[in-house]
């Protein structure tokens, strides 16, 4: 079954909201606030004391000052650090925000129909607006560049992870397939390029991983494998070959469940890391250690730098976005000092990306669609020296999705 095709949508940049430079979208600072209500473990506490506790990133000195501006307002009046927090009072705190940059790039739009927008997720772009991402998000300028409304991500799929990306048009398409997703069905079946790290044994068959998933580190928001963990897992791994000279080899990988972060923890479970994971390859997060870094490349590396916003906190925190973007500087912002350092596309690929990309996405009983993109460049530097690389990548792939799921498996 096909369906009817649409014509792609077409951008137009937002120069009010973003800057280009360096093969980056950079965002223009811009202000928000953050809003809470008391909780009962702060009644009678001063209000200092309360968001130096509960959100220590920010430090005492800035939200001091940050109270004494009115940018830190209780029941929206301006108050004294040493004021106490009442039953039923609304906390708001204005924050000057910056996003972290983004390569600046179109996205790619795969398919096109009445169901469903397919685009080419790049790495480094989340999804939809999380943690310090808003505008440099997909969602975000689907709906503002390409004039896109009522979008609905069907799956979930790593900042840093790049691939395919099936977008609804409907919250009931989203949540059928979305459903089904989660089902472990075997009419659903995706395939992963990865290049990891080591000599991939025995190259050229399918080896099954299958562990028990669970939280490593909740603030990290890392996992782990092992045969008693919380979550059952299963993953495919094919692979195709080995690059002696970089100590890699490339795999096609296929999910059956679809637990976080699973193709990589199961990876590393079995030896064989993405060569570029700072969250599960050990070795090249010491190698990344050992190199000559800047103080303020350091300071700049997501991995390392410190959110700052009420987000981080365990407690539901409303955000509302109430002005203008500015470009303008704020004299109490960290940030606005550090935003002058000009950042690289080489930096923005290096901290942004894994050696991991969703490749194609298969639902073989009605409706049958399919939906592919290219090969990654990264994998395209291996596979070149293979002689009929494209005939070896169908071949693997068709033997993974001909492999049945494992029936003891327990659903994702």
């Amino acid at each position: 079954m096909t369906h009817q095709v649409e014509s792609y949508p077409q951008q137009t940049k937002r120069t009010d909201e973003y800057y280009f430079r360096n093969g980056l979208r950079c965002v223009k600072p811009y202000y928000s606030e953050f809003i809470t209500h008391s909780k009962k473990r702060w009644l009678g506490r001063e209000l200092l004391e309360i968001y130096t506790q509960e959100f220590p990133h920010y430090g005492k000195e800035y939200l001091t000052k940050a109270i004494e501006a009115g940018k830190l307002t209780v029941s929206d009046k301006t108050v004294t650090p040493n004021t106490k927090i009442q039953d039923n009072q609304k906390i708001a705190h204005k924050v000057h925000r910056h996003e972290p940059p983004v390569i600046d790039q179109p996205i790619k739009f795969l398919h096109v129909d009445k169901n469903v927008y397919v685009v080419e997720k790049p790495s480094g772009l989340p999804v939809h607006p999380c943690g310090r991402y808003k505008k440099n998000s997909i969602t975000y300028i689907l709906e503002h560049e390409y004039n896109l409304k009522d979008l609905f991500p069907i799956h979930r799929i790593d900042v840093h992870t790049s691939g395919v990306l099936i977008i609804a048009r409907s919250k009931e398409y989203a949540q059928g397939v979305g459903a089904e997703m989660m089902s472990r069905s075997n009419s659903l079946k995706k395939i992963y390029f990865a290049k990891v790290t080591g000599e991939f044994k025995p190259m050229g068959e399918i080896v099954t991983a299958r562990f028990k998933i669970s939280s490593k580190d909740k603030r990290a928001g890392t996992w782990t494998a092992s045969q008693d963990g919380t979550h059952d897992s299963c993953t495919f791994f094919y692979g195709l070959c080995y690059n002696k000279e970089q100590n890699t080899s490339l795999l096609l990988c296929r999910p059956i469940t679809g637990r976080t972060h699973q193709i990589r923890v199961h990876l590393e479970a079995l030896g064989y890391p993405i060569a570029n994971d700072s969250l599960y390859n050990s070795s090249f997060v010491d190698k990344r250690k050992n190199q000559e870094v800047t103080e303020e490349e350091q300071i700049e590396q997501p991995s390392k730098r410190v959110k700052r916003d009420e987000s981080e906190n365990s407690e539901p925190v409303e955000e509302v976005s109430n002005s203008e973007p500015l470009f303008e500087t704020d004299s109490l912002c960290n940030d606005c000092v550090k935003e002058k350092r000009v950042h690289t596309k080489e930096e923005v690929l290096r901290d942004g990306m894994i050696f991991l990309h969703a490749y194609n996405y298969l639902h073989n009983t009605e409706p049958v669609w399919e939906y592919k993109t290219d090969i990654p460049y990264w994998a395209l530097e291996d596979l070149s020296t293979v002689s009929d690389y494209l005939e070896l990548v169908e071949k693997s792939k068709q033997m993974l999705f001909d492999t049945p799921s494992p029936a003891i498996v327990e659903k994702s």
